[in-house]
């Protein structure tokens, strides 16, 4: 597209889910960084380590980079790898997922809340250090912002968590 076409790398978006995520990175690192954003949906964590940067979605591949994380040291990655890290439900189990054993309902629903964030403007999550703070409102009067929509905005990084719903609409804001 971009030789084809003539289309420039930052006027692109690129969102993966698990697997995917990295190879958007994969992509971003290849255009050296020039792709405008990157949207990691639960990065796939079997196989990738957080040093290897080389083979995994990171904050250099894109201008922005935001990631969700939705079954953390499960099948997703369970550590910041973006500009900023969305925890939802602290990031591991996600709400209304039952015993879900191998965490693939866990893992997938990230692909709902980007998907629903489209639409609403309201995925309020409050910067913090940990979901456990975050739970105990320690983080009360920290920076809140609306997670994902489009576009990206640009000027957040961090880590942020947010609780959701256990059914569609998932957002609480």
């Amino acid at each position: 597209m971009i030789d084809r076409f003539g289309i420039a790398p930052s006027d692109f978006t690129l969102i993966g889910h698990s697997l995917g995520a990295h190879l958007a990175g994969s992509i971003g690192a290849n255009l050296n960084g020039s792709v405008a954003q990157i949207v990691g949906l639960d990065p796939a964590l079997p196989l990738f380590t957080l040093h290897d940067t080389d083979t995994r979605l990171d904050e250099t591949d894109a201008r922005t980079v935001h990631v969700i994380h939705t079954n953390g040291g499960y099948q997703g990655f369970d550590s910041s790898i973006g500009d900023a890290d969305f925890f939802f439900n602290g990031g591991v189990k996600q709400a209304g997922c039952g015993p879900d054993i191998m965490g693939s309902c866990s893992h997938a629903r990230a692909t709902d809340y980007y998907s629903e964030s489209i639409l609403s403007s309201r995925f309020e999550a409050v910067k913090c250090s940990s979901y456990e703070a975050y739970q105990s409102g320690g983080c009360s009067g920290n920076r809140e912002v609306i997670f994902g929509g489009y576009p990206l905005d640009e000027s957040i990084s961090g880590d942020f968590y947010l609780d959701t719903a256990e059914t569609s609409p998932f957002a609480l804001g």
